[in-house]
């Protein structure tokens, strides 16, 4: 693994008006796709909408990640297999996938393609993460349980570029079924239902945390009640050796999005010439961007040895 001290950013996008804006805010790359084979995006793009995209990122020399990391079924393999031949034929930088499928149709029809691995739980350990290193990633993006005292032991060992998700809401659960539609069809309530809803759940055992949920083609969609934020991580991942960090803006309006972003951009530098006062500043300046509907924590990130059980 490369320990270039260059940070690269890369972030969803929640409105496509704000494209132009995401580049000028020092985003390195922009994850996008569509709701059918990509998971959990905030905005769709079709096809002529990401060739656009690329025409702009070239002209900035920044990238365009496609994200199609839907677990797939057999039905939906013709189709897919087409998409990704479009993918290709455009020249996106990078295809990001989740299902092993999705890898053995890249190794076989599109093997020159560049891919990243999204297993989202799945990539917890090196072996795991080189495995498909080996299979042709070039990146693979770090589970978001990983606890540093993890971290520690996993990123020496790694033969493939890591990404971990700085900042954003955590998907914890997913079904392939309608939930949210069954259950209102149940109690008779569906005039209630929208897929483009976000909806809150809340649990008996945990009566004042509120778990989002949304529904679309994919299924249903549940998100921890905090959402994750590592600003004040950052030193320690650097010290790791991490060089890539994505930030996730589904539940995030465009301006709000933005200046969030550009306080972690703004962190990007002050961590390259770092100072301590500098540094405390960017961390209380994001407290004072971030939405007050939102929670957030650092995750599991400061669990040690032993506190799950």
């Amino acid at each position: 693994m490369s320990l270039d001290s260059t940070i690269y950013f890369s972030t969803t996008v929640p409105a496509k008006k704000f494209v132009g804006t995401l580049f000028e805010l020092g985003m390195d790359a922009l994850i996008v796709g569509n709701n059918y084979f990509g998971l959990r995006l905030p905005t769709d793009f079709d096809l002529p909408e990401i060739k656009d995209l690329l025409e702009l990122a070239r002209q900035k020399g920044k990238k365009i990640i496609v994200a199609a990391n839907a677990i797939l079924h057999n039905d939906q393999l013709p189709e897919y297999r087409e998409y990704l031949r479009q993918l290709v034929q455009a020249k996106v930088d990078y295809i990001m996938v989740g299902d092993a499928g999705a890898v053995n149709i890249l190794q076989n029809n599109f093997p020159q393609q560049k891919f990243i691995y999204f297993g989202e739980v799945l990539d917890t350990n090196s072996g795991m993460m080189n495995f498909w290193g080996n299979e042709g990633a070039s990146f693979v993006r770090l589970a978001r349980e990983l606890p540093y005292v993890e971290l520690k032991e996993l990123i020496p060992n790694l033969r493939v570029t890591p990404i971990i998700q700085l900042f954003g809401p955590i998907s914890i659960q997913q079904s392939g079924r309608n939930l949210i539609y069954n259950y209102l069809d149940y109690v008779g309530n569906t005039n209630a239902y929208s897929q483009k809803k976000v909806y809150q759940l809340a649990l008996p055992q945990k009566p004042q945390a509120r778990y989002t949920m949304f529904e679309d083609h994919n299924g249903t969609h549940m998100f921890a009640p905090e959402d994750l934020n590592l600003i004040s991580k950052m030193p320690e991942l650097y010290d790791l050796g991490i060089r890539n960090f994505t930030f996730d803006g589904l539940f995030y309006q465009g301006k709000n999005w933005n200046d969030i972003l550009k306080e972690f951009n703004q962190a990007r530098r002050v961590l390259l010439n770092f100072d301590q006062t500098s540094w405390n500043h960017v961390i209380d300046n994001l407290k004072a961007k971030l939405p007050v509907n939102r929670q957030y924590s650092t995750g599991f990130y400061d669990y040690q040895m032993g506190d799950i059980k």
